[in-house]
């Protein structure tokens, strides 16, 4: 029997769950693509270390690898490569089209308006003379952020006309193309829904709500399943994103969106990503607090190129704390222990150790760390007993 050659792109902390599971396959060889070497070392038959979004050295990688199966979660650029890969070898996978509206902001805003889904306004721009048009047609506060980049970096709220060139080019550093999107400021309630495509169509299977450190840093910090929000609100947003997703058009694998409901509880897209979410989201909390094992449900799919039944275990509530400690040059950090003995802690991480800087968070990306906790008690009491745990001695 021929051995699979599975190729993963992306092989971090985040996709450790995933990677163990792939390595408790029989018969399969198991290559990699990554952006460097700092991941954790698993007996890769090969690996090609290079910028994801140079598609000349991830398809000359795959030419040279044949793959039977390919795989990637939580990263735009890993998505897109594999919908490269599974469109050039015929296996399952994202199509190129669907990865594209999935990665690039303007392309998205675009197909909403075409499927009717409804979207804040929003304009393509590339100079500052443009934000100014917008806002005077849609008013202060306005939205601008890069259209293909992650983890809310450039993302940033103006206020006022004072605050419009600094915004631009806070956003354009951020920008891979040099084109941002300008939009409405919706004000409510932010919500997270993870998903998956079955056979018989898209599936809502968690919804969070999402809490902000304040009104202008468009950064979470608190990320609960199931969310504040009552029955009926509930079950109508779940089905509103089945509605979005199949009108967006992806039928493979995870899908991880976020919206506002205003206070007319009108449901506003704000992304739809045809992966899962970062931070562990599609590899432990939603299978924790969904019952749904969509890592083995990915494997399987993915591999088998079948789409099977799901294996289902106990519903959970879950937590997502994020971690924001005050800026300085770390001298001591202790309180772990708890985390490591904790039956609540499903999963946390605190990239911090002696003598490094803590700098201020501005973005999803350079946020301190996270615990993600499980309780059948007041779960965000004992996320904070736990957290309050921890502490930082800091060099004067």
């Amino acid at each position: 029997m021929k051995k699979n050659r599975i190729l993963i792109i992306g092989i971090g902390w985040e996709q450790e769950p995933l990677i163990k599971e792939l390595f408790k396959l029989s018969n399969s060889d198991i290559y990699a693509i990554h952006y460097n070497n700092s991941h954790k070392k698993y007996n890769y038959k090969d690996i090609c270390y290079c910028d994801l979004k140079n598609l000349g050295d991830v398809i000359d990688f795959a030419d040279k690898i044949q793959p039977t199966a390919v795989l990637s979660d939580q990263d735009d650029y890993a998505l897109s490569c594999q919908a490269v890969i599974a469109s050039k070898f015929n296996l399952p996978g994202p199509s190129i089209a669907n990865s594209q509206i999935s990665v690039n902001k303007y392309l998205q805003r675009n197909e909403c308006k075409n499927q009717n889904i409804n979207h804040p306004e929003f304009e393509l721009i590339h100079s500052i003379e443009q934000i100014y048009s917008f806002s005077k047609k849609n008013n202060y506060p306005i939205i601008i952020k890069p259209i293909d980049n992650r983890g809310s970096q450039g993302v940033v709220k103006i206020n006022t006309h004072q605050e419009v060139e600094h915004a631009f080019y806070e956003s354009l550093k951020y920008s891979i193309s040099g084109l941002m999107i300008v939009e409405d400021f919706i004000s409510g309630q932010e919500v997270t829904v993870d998903g998956y495509c079955f056979s018989e169509g898209p599936r809502s299977l968690a919804l969070a709500t999402k809490g902000k450190i304040n009104n202008d840093l468009q950064v979470s910090f608190d990320i609960k399943y199931p969310g504040d929000l009552d029955i009926v609100l509930t079950k109508k947003i779940l089905r509103n994103n089945e509605d979005v997703i199949k009108k967006l058009g992806y039928n493979f694998g995870m899908t991880h969106a976020e919206y506002i409901i205003d206070d007319k509880e009108d449901i506003y897209l704000v992304e739809a990503a045809n992966r899962g979410g970062g931070c562990f989201t599609s590899e432990i909390i939603v299978p924790n607090h969904s019952g749904v094992d969509l890592v083995t449900k990915l494997l399987n799919d993915s591999i088998l190129g079948v789409n099977v039944n799901e294996r289902v275990f106990e519903k959970k509530e879950v937590l997502l704390k994020f971690l924001n400690f005050k800026p300085g040059i770390v001298k001591k950090i202790t309180g772990f222990d708890i985390l490591n003995t904790s039956p609540n802690v499903l999963s946390y991480r605190i990239p911090i150790a002696k003598g490094d800087e803590i700098l201020k968070t501005t973005s999803d990306a350079n946020r301190h760390g996270f615990v993600i906790v499980q309780s059948k008690l007041n779960i965000r009491t004992v996320s904070d007993n736990l957290i309050n745990q921890i502490n930082i001695e800091y060099e004067i």
